[in-house]
C-alpha cells in the first residue's frame, strides 16, 4: 500500500502538524493510516495528546520488535509508532546505524507497507539524513512542504531537480507533490510567492494553507486543526490536499 514521505529541506515549515493533519484527513477518507516517526523531535505524537515516554523505533534498534507492535492508537482513529524520547546520543547511534546497514529501514518499512488498505505516513527529519537513502527511492510520494518567502522560491529551482531526494533512481522519477504552507493572503508576498509557485509548479502543486490562528490553538490543545476547528480554512485546505492525494494514489 502506499508510502508517503513528508520531506523539506530545511525546517519549520510545518512538515510534522501536515503529515498529522493530512494522515487524519486521508482516514476520514477511508484509509487505514500508519505514521512513523522519523524525526528526533518526536514531536509527531504532539498533535494526538500522546505521552513523551512511549517505546519509538530509536528503542528498538536491534530489530526484536516489529513496528507495529510499537503503534498506538491516536484519539484521531489513526496509528502512530513514535521515534522515543532518546538522548542525542542514542539518536546519532540510530542514524549510524541506518547508515551502516543498507536495508534496514527498508526491511522494517514493508511489513508495513505490505498491508491492505493501509497508508503509510513517514514524517522526515529536515534536510539530507542517513534516511533518505532508502525512504527517497522506496516511497510512492513525497509531499514538500514549503512556506509562501522568499527563501522557498530560492530552493524551488534545486527542489525540482531533485537534489533533496537521494538514492532516487533517473528511470523511475519521484512522485512529488508541493503544499504551500500559511499562506497569508493579506500580504502581497505570498500572493505573488503563490501565483509564480502555480506558474512554476503546474499540478505538482497539490494545495495551499492559509495561515490559519486555529492551526496553532489546536496545537496548543494537542489535536489537529481538523478536530479543532473542523470548519476553518485551514482544516477546509488540507482536506482538499488530502483528497488530492486520495485521488493519486488510490488503487485503480
Amino acid at each position: 500500500m502506499p508510502v508517503i514521505a513528508f520531506t523539506s529541506p530545511k525546517g519549520g515549515v510545518g512538515r510534522t502538524t501536515l503529515a498529522a493533519t493530512i494522515g487524519v484527513a486521508l482516514h476520514r477518507l477511508g484509509w487505514r493510516v500508519l505514521a512513523v516517526d522519523l524525526d528526533r523531535q518526536n514531536a509527531l505524537r504532539l498533535n494526538f495528546d500522546l505521552a513523551e515516554e512511549l517505546r519509538g523505533i530509536a528503542h528498538e534498534i536491534a530489530g526484536t520488535q516489529p513496528w507495529n507492535e510499537l503503534a498506538v492508537e491516536t484519539p484521531a482513529g489513526i496509528y502512530l509508532v513514535p521515534y522515543g524520547a532518546v538522548s542525542p546520543a542514542e539518536a546519532m547511534r540510530l542514524h549510524a546505524h541506518v547508515g551502516q546497514n543498507q536495508g534496514w529501514l527498508r526491511q522494517r518499512l514493508t511489513p508495513l507497507a505490505e498491508q491492505r488498505d493501509l497508508m503509510v505516513i513517514l514524517d522526515m527529519p529536515p534536510g539530507p539524513s542517513a534516511f533518505n537513502n532508502e525512504v527517497d527511492s522506496y516511497a510512492d510520494l513525497h509531499v514538500i512542504p514549503l512556506l509562501a518567502d522568499a527563501m522557498s522560491l530560492a530552493v524551488l529551482p534545486k527542489l525540482q531537480r531533485g537534489e533533496y531526494l537521494l538514492g532516487v533512481n533517473a528511470q523511475r522519477p519521484p512522485l512529488v507533490g508541493y503544499v504551500l504552507n500559511q499562506v497569508d493572503s493579506r500580504r502581497q508576498l505570498c500572493r505573488d510567492v503563490l501565483a509564480l509557485s502555480r506558474d512554476v509548479l503546474g499540478d505538482d502543486l497539490f494545495g495551499m494553507v492559509h495561515q490559519d490562528e486555529g492551526v496553532a490553538e489546536a496545537a496548543a490543545c494537542q489535536l489537529t486543526v481538523l478536530d479543532y476547528a473542523p470548519e476553518s480554512a485551514a482544516a477546509n485546505d488540507i482536506t482538499a490536499i488530502a483528497q488530492r492525494i486520495h485521488t493519486a494514489l488510490a488503487p485503480g
